[in-house]
């Protein structure tokens, strides 16, 4: 359903615009607790991203990285930390692509503004990718990265390894070279030798790209279309069908307060008709939850009454239409990923649903309330303390994006290294 402009003065038009342009999911926060059914929505479209990625490199950046170390490990017997020499080389491979890329901010190098501080980044990224590794069949290892390192470092260390081998270009032979314990890698990470060779011989010449190269980008492609979690899925779909998603683009005066302003809805028109059974009901199932969770959002801000946050022209726009959005078939989604529909979670989207569409925007805003002191406290539900927000601040984020945007990144990365034929 489409949203039209009501007649309202140029100065709402204005504000709600200025508003909505700032409602992009960005890390935004979960002030309603709606994280768990976002979430399942996201997994089922865009397997193994995570709101945290930043480019499709690092899912070669991080098994190279990974077996970097170990050959660190095994050369320097003196070495003892296998997870803080991971952390060595991912940051130097962080300060190698900040620098090649000019320092571009768009780039989406992970720690680049502490690379020159002596603590690096909480999260660095072979924790951010280690799930979608596992996910695209790129890794096979199931404990986290720090206790499979950390034990896989000390055996290899222990077995020993002479300077160079591991990177020889006998390479084939450390599947017979049992002692050396450099097997589990090659046993724990599906990456040709040829990726590796390319990528630590950029790495030694200090020439890493957070680009990908040709050889890179298609052994990505092979592996999400060869991955069962990942084929069926809508990024393998865009990938197999050659669909990179449209790149988010500012509101504008032309543009309408609603679901133009919306990457997403975007997203599914593009690749409607490339869908069909399942995954065609998630996606309208999706754009469903996105309006209920919109409406909530705005009239969660309209009751802060935050000065200057936009969100009174906002929900004037949006409100004639709310009761028409409402049509979530919860009952079945809930059944679909596996979420009780009598927890709290489906009581409140169920009744939420329910008094939008009865244009109860009281007993909505009395829903909200409950569900925010419930899910955080008295003491820190915004609902009860709209006096400690700072003015112009909108909270919760938007309309939802489904880790859309992560993926298209991933997706831009690989059509982009193919399309220019990168070496």
């Amino acid at each position: 359903m489409k949203l039209g402009w009501v007649d309202f003065s140029p100065e709402d038009r204005k504000r709600a615009i200025e508003a909505l342009d700032s409602l992009r999911e960005r890390g935004a926060v979960d002030e309603l607790g709606i994280g768990a059914l976002r979430d399942a929505f996201a997994d089922a479209f865009f397997p193994g991203t995570s709101t945290l990625q930043t480019r499709a490199k690092y899912f070669v950046l991080v098994p190279c990285a990974v077996r970097m170390t170990l050959e660190k490990m095994s050369e320097s017997p003196a070495r003892r930390d296998g997870p803080g020499e991971l952390r060595r080389i991912e940051r130097e491979c962080a300060r190698q692509m900040w620098e090649n890329c000019g320092g571009d901010e768009s780039a989406g190098v992970i720690g680049r503004r502490n690379l020159g501080r002596s603590e690096w980044v909480l999260r660095p990224p072979s924790e951010i990718y280690w799930a979608g590794l596992r996910t695209f069949g790129i890794s096979s290892v199931a404990s986290s990265v720090g206790s499979w390192v950390g034990r896989t470092s000390r055996l290899t260390r222990e077995a020993g390894l002479s300077p160079g081998r591991f990177g020889g270009d006998d390479e084939e032979g450390i599947a017979d070279d049992a002692d050396t314990r450099l097997v589990e890698w090659k046993a724990a990470f599906d990456l040709p030798r040829d990726v590796f060779r390319s990528f630590s011989e950029a790495y030694r010449a200090k020439t890493l790209s957070p680009d990908l190269t040709r050889r890179e980008a298609d052994f990505l492609a092979e592996k999400l279309l060869g991955s069962e979690k990942t084929r069926g899925s809508l990024l393998g779909t865009c990938l197999e069908k050659g669909v990179v998603p449209p790149i988010p683009v500012p509101a504008s005066d032309e543009t309408p307060p609603g679901e133009e302003c919306s990457p997403f809805f975007r997203f599914v028109r593009s690749i409607r008709g490339f869908v069909s059974g399942e995954t065609a009901f998630l996606l309208d199932q999706a754009c469903a939850f996105n309006r209920l969770v919109f409406a909530a959002r705005v009239l969660y801000n309209k009751r802060l009454a935050v000065p200057d946050s936009g969100a009174e022209s906002v929900w004037k726009e949006i409100r004639p239409s709310v009761p028409g959005w409402m049509t979530a078939d919860l009952p079945s989604v809930f059944r679909r990923f596996g979420i009780p529909r009598t927890g709290s979670l489906g009581m409140f989207l169920d009744n939420l649903q329910r008094a939008f569409r009865k244009r109860d925007f009281d007993r909505a805003e009395e829903l909200m309330l409950k569900r925010e002191c419930r899910i955080k406290g008295e003491n820190r539900a915004k609902l009860l303390h709209p006096g400690n927000i700072d003015p112009g601040k909108w909270i919760g984020g938007g309309w939802l994006d489904f880790r859309l945007a992560n993926a298209t990144r991933i997706l831009a990365d690989i059509a982009d290294a193919k399309g220019a034929g990168r070496a």
